[in-house]
């Protein structure tokens, strides 16, 4: 893609229309609009870098939201995670995927499917093991 870009800055500068940028690319499968997004983006900021900070930012699972769920989860380790969502006004999987990459497991309580991985937690018995 940069192949691409550097190829044709080069032939913009040296005066050429765009169709005759496209034309004299054509070996490099480039489109009219590559080549006008190219241009617009070297006239904008000189250069033809990615621009950094476009697109979607995140919100559900910002250091902010982060934070208040840790928060939460020290306070009271077997927090309910549904729950934790709910008061958030976020998703339940946003705050699981907070809770697996960012709160360690050392402050959270044992959970149903660790519980049943594990066959026992803290006493608990699966239903599988003979007494």
């Amino acid at each position: 893609m940069e192949y691409k870009r550097n190829n044709a800055i080069p032939l913009y500068l040296a005066g050429n229309l765009q169709v005759a940028i496209v034309r004299a690319l054509q070996n490099l499968n480039v489109n009219k609009s590559f080549v006008s997004r190219t241009i617009a983006r070297h006239k904008a900021t000189g250069s033809i870098a990615k621009r950094y900070g476009v697109g979607r930012k995140k919100s559900a699972t910002s250091s902010e939201m982060v934070r208040k769920v840790k928060k939460r989860i020290e306070r009271n380790p077997r927090r309910s995670g549904r729950k934790m969502a709910t008061e958030l006004y976020i998703s339940a999987r946003n705050v699981q995927k907070i809770l697996q990459s960012e709160v360690p497991k050392s402050t959270r309580s044992y959970t149903a499917t660790e519980i049943s991985k594990s066959g026992t937690s803290q006493g608990i018995a699966s239903s599988d093991q003979k007494w």
